[in-house]
């Protein structure tokens, strides 16, 4: 078993959760407002995710079993580690939308 399979369910679910959102933001016009926000903040947060996984890694906080992983690293953080920051920069925003109540 390798961590890939998870982390695209929980990409793959943050991007449904997000795809429910769309139509309301492009019915109040901020769709691409919001677009370039998620794509600034999913930016930021890969490169922080890729900065600290790679210290605590090599600082031995943590391993990961053989066989696990791709194999692909951003410095010693594995390409799967990047999933979790994608998933919740998806999904926050998009949750933030469907349960706020509409303007009236």
């Amino acid at each position: 078993m390798t961590y890939l399979p998870l982390a695209l369910v929980g990409v793959l679910a943050a991007a449904v959760v997000f795809a429910c959102a769309v139509p309301r933001w492009r019915a109040r016009g901020v769709l691409g407002e919001v677009s370039l926000a998620v794509a600034i903040a999913a930016i930021v947060l890969c490169l922080l995710t890729a900065a600290f996984d790679t210290v605590m890694i090599a600082a031995g906080l943590f391993r990961y079993g053989e066989g696990t992983l791709l194999g692909i690293e951003i410095g010693r953080a594995p390409i799967e580690d990047l999933s979790y920051p994608l998933a919740a920069v998806l999904a926050m925003p998009a949750v933030w939308e469907l349960t706020r109540r509409a303007e009236r």
